[in-house]
């Protein structure tokens, strides 16, 4: 796997870039804290399909988490995908997750076997701790975007370019999906 870290970008990345279409199917990312204070962990669910729309013959997906790097303590990020949920469950899987920079993940995960998976719900996680000093970019005016008081700050979480694969090998790219996060000033 270290071979595969050292040489990441070179020829190939977790990202694939080709692609059939584009499928309308939700990705979406949710959490049960959307005020977090510094230091605390975050962990953001990753949902795909829904009740109405389910991912059908589901055998892999690979999207990019982009954080404000100055939110994120870089060191402490894990993508979980989750082994008692329909992606992946009762079923061999390899994943990889890479931070090409600070603020950037890339992560995808495949079934090693050559059955696709049915359903909806949440595929993975995705968690981190809130950098102690996150507040320290709430006083440059510059940087502030949208505050819900004068201490605390909302930021964005963006995941982009989402493919899911079915088992046939054909890949179709998903929209973008973000979700926002208050951090609290504390004071």
């Amino acid at each position: 796997m270290d071979l595969v870290i050292e040489n990441y970008g070179e020829i190939n990345s977790v990202i694939s870039a080709d692609v059939l279409g584009v499928k309308n199917l939700p990705f979406l990312l949710t959490t049960e804290a959307t005020e977090v204070d510094s230091g605390e962990w975050l962990v953001i669910d990753v949902i795909l399909g829904s009740d109405n729309f389910p991912a059908i013959d589901l055998h892999g997906v690979s999207f990019a988490v982009n954080l404000d790097p100055d939110l994120v303590d870089s060191s402490t990020v894990k993508v979980e995908y989750l082994e008692d949920e329909y992606f992946v469950k009762d079923a061999p899987y390899i994943s990889l997750t890479h931070q090409p920079s600070d603020g950037i993940i890339h992560t995808a995960g495949t079934k090693t076997n050559s059955v696709g998976s049915t359903g909806s719900g949440i595929i993975a996680t995705v968690s981190f701790i809130v950098e102690e000093d996150a507040g320290g970019f709430k006083d440059d005016e510059t940087k502030r975007s949208v505050s819900t008081s004068i201490e605390d700050i909302i930021t964005t979480i963006e995941v982009t370019d989402i493919i899911i694969e079915d088992s046939r090998g054909f890949k179709y790219a998903l929209p973008n999906t973000s979700l926002d996060i208050v951090v609290n000033g504390g004071e």
